[in-house]
């Protein structure tokens, strides 16, 4: 039994030893491997550091570290400066379980700044080839140095020195200098980038799928865009026969086959690709073209000046007659010294081929000396046109001016301009007023571009005799204007948008004191419009400063449109579309008329000069949103207002006695009342048509 414990204990001890040979082994094999290993001490470009290492048939490996990582990082890139750094680079080495340390002392040397913006440019990565934009890097960085650039094109008509991308004819090679200046001196790296041409096949291909049939006998659905590789383009359209079939797709009367040339052409950056369709219309049922013109055909309710009736439409001949042309001619022109509402009607007769159909309109017409409106744009028009009864741009113009004749009338001291017209965020109007001060015209005062969807800005402006403030045009001290004259500026961003499309321009004129009664004796002893009925301060964060907005709101939806397409309150998404941005308010009169005309609807700023016209309207016509200003009493509130917005829905005549129907988004419920001499008291005569 001892001698079998003494044997074990040997071979324990023979063990152990064994194992303090091996790692004496381990040791001496990574002091040696360290000894071995040298990095230069002065570097200036970038030291190759490995993870592992083999010495003497072994595998070492290997964890750098750098305490200057702004000039050599842990894994041996040197980053250069003028100046010359230091750093302290430390390996740590394992073998087995041996680990052991060393460090190295490495100046990395200063470089002459050639150098620096040598290494910068290499930052820059430009494709080889290209048939779009490319992005030409404003500064190139390397380290802590950043270096503005600027860029040089070998042909800039087909990519510029900002990397403006058009197609050139055959593939060709552009080369694109990157500049850096310093001091005195210039440094520059060239790119060279090859300019592919345009695969026009692919895009005929795609407009030749558009579904346009070779033979036709009512109206073409027309595209107005087409998505090719995910992209989407506008199609710009052109008949050689619009009389026949419209851009639009619209046919008109014809008494035999006609063939018309219908061309589609989308522009790939700056190379136009056109398809040509070759359509036969069919002659259709004259009735059909006489009913659709009568669909298209609005005559206003109430008309107060000249009017602008179409002689023709869709090859249909329209003859006018009027049943009073001492009041209302056959054309359109009104009687001015006529200041009394009489009824009119406007017969029509449209004739297409053998087919005759005759239709009416009644009318209520009388001349407001207060309120301009110009629906005829007979003025001077510079690259605009009229279409079917609206001013838009000439045809291929991205830019013209309507306006109007110089109008005298009498003295006032305050106006506010506005007008109707379909805009977008690329198709824009700017309203511009001026007036005649002692004899002087004014500079124009501007309402500012406005497009539906931008953030439309309206500013302050002052003028020798005159000053604008948000939408009020005044004179100054005591004098008066006995003139004015409107123009209206007209953009699109490209020739292929059909808009802006504007229905009239107007101006209503503040008068203290005006002759202008209505009778209405023969109107409705009670009228009430079904309003929507909108609350103000359910909208988050601006409910409290949206009246404007909400009545308006609530004036369109009457005329019945619909904001289905959003989950936003109606008025909390109108907000933002009325704003003037300039004045920070939401409550510009005229913006909030332009906004409803952007709808598609006739709007416009009146002041009424009496009650009584408000109520002719009223009846004939139809609500308006009221401006008020001071201790309102309703049947539901009574409160005070440094300026409110309101919608009259309608009006009582209960004897002596007359009532005033109100939505007032104010008020929570909304829909209340008020006496006439309520109203009175706080009505500024203001307020927002709608026909």
């Amino acid at each position: 039994m001892i001698k079998f414990k003494i044997k074990y204990f040997i071979l324990i001890i023979i063990f152990v030893l064994l194992l303090i040979g091996c790692g004496e082994r381990n040791d001496k094999t990574l002091s040696d491997f360290i000894s071995s290993f040298t990095i230069e001490e002065n570097i200036s470009d970038d030291i190759e550091l490995s993870d592992s290492y083999t010495f003497n048939n072994k595998t070492i490996t290997a964890v750098w570290s750098s305490d200057n990582e702004d000039a050599l990082t842990s894994d041996g890139k040197v980053i250069l400066s003028e100046d010359e750094a230091y750093v302290t680079l430390t390996g740590t080495f394992k073998y087995n379980d041996i680990e052991m340390t060393k460090s190295f002392d490495i100046v990395v040397e200063g470089v002459e700044i050639s150098k620096l913006i040598s290494k910068a440019f290499s930052s820059v990565s430009l494709p080889d080839e290209t048939n779009d934009d490319i992005e030409l890097p404003s500064k190139v960085t390397y380290g802590s140095y950043r270096f503005s650039t600027s860029w040089v094109s070998s042909k800039p008509n087909i990519i510029s020195n900002s990397g403006v991308f058009n197609y050139p004819d055959e593939d060709t090679a552009v080369t694109l200098t990157c500049n850096v200046s310093r001091s005195t001196n210039t440094y520059s790296k060239s790119f060279t980038v090859t300019a592919k041409k345009l695969d026009k096949a692919k895009y005929l291909n795609a407009l030749n799928n558009l579904n346009i049939p070779s033979m036709v006998e009512t109206n073409l659905h027309i595209s107005s865009s087409i998505t090719i590789d995910n992209k989407d383009y506008d199609i710009i359209w052109s008949s050689n026969n619009e009389e026949v079939l419209t851009t639009s797709g619209r046919i008109s009367y014809i008494n035999s086959n006609t063939i018309v040339l219908l061309s589609a052409t989308i522009n790939v950056k700056n190379v136009a690709v056109t398809k040509v369709f070759e359509v036969t219309v069919i002659p259709n049922e004259a009735i059909n073209h006489i009913n659709q013109c009568i669909d298209e055909i609005v005559i206003p309710n109430i008309i107060s000046n000249d009017i602008y009736l179409l002689k023709s439409l869709h090859n249909v001949k329209l003859e006018w007659t009027s049943s009073d042309p001492t009041v209302l001619n056959n054309d359109g022109t009104i009687n001015k010294e006529n200041k009394t509402y009489k009824q009119v009607t406007l017969s029509l007769k449209l004739t297409s081929g053998e087919h005759e159909a005759t239709t009416e309109f009644i009318t209520y017409v009388a001349y407001e000396p207060h309120m301009f409106i110009d629906r005829t744009f007979t003025g001077t028009k510079e690259s605009t046109k009229i279409s079917n009864g609206k001013l838009v741009l000439a045809d291929g113009a991205l830019k013209g001016t309507y306006t109007t004749d110089e109008i005298s009338v009498n003295n006032f001291f305050e106006c506010v301009g506005s007008y109707s017209a379909i805009s977008s965020k690329t198709e824009t109007c700017e309203l511009k007023v001026r007036l005649k001060v002692n004899n002087k015209w004014s500079k124009y005062f501007t309402y500012g571009e406005f497009g539906f969807g931008l953030q439309n800005a309206c500013y302050g402006q002052n003028d020798t005799y005159v000053t604008m403030s948000e939408d009020e045009i005044k004179t100054t001290s005591s004098y008066q204007a006995t003139a004015f004259q409107l123009q209206i500026v007209l953009k699109r961003s490209k020739v292929s948008e059909t808009g802006p499309i504007v229905s009239l321009i107007a101006l209503t004129i503040f008068y203290n004191v005006e002759d202008f009664t209505v009778d209405i004796t023969n109107i409705r002893k009670e009228v009430k419009y079904d309003v929507p009925e909108l609350y103000q301060h359910i909208v988050p964060n601006i409910g409290g400063i949206i009246c404007s907005v909400t009545s308006s709101t609530m004036l369109v939806m009457h005329k019945g449109y619909s904001f289905d397409f959003t989950t936003q309150y109606p008025h909390q998404y109108m907000a933002p579309l009325l704003k003037d941005y300039g004045n920070n308010v939401y409550g510009n009169w005229s913006y909030n008329c332009i906004g409803i005309g952007s709808l598609g609807f006739n709007s416009y700023v009146k002041k009424f000069q009496s009650y009584e016209e408000i109520m002719y309207h009223l009846n004939y016509v139809g609500p308006i949103s009221a401006s008020i200003r001071g201790t309102f009493k309703t049947d539901a509130k009574t409160y005070t207002t440094g300026g409110h917005l309101m919608v009259l829905t309608g009006y009582k005549i209960e004897g002596s006695k007359i009532y005033f129907y109100v939505n007032d988004p104010n008020i929570y419920g909304v829909s209340t009342r008020t006496t006439l001499e309520n109203l009175k008291a706080v009505n500024r005569m203001v307020s927002y048509i709608v026909e």
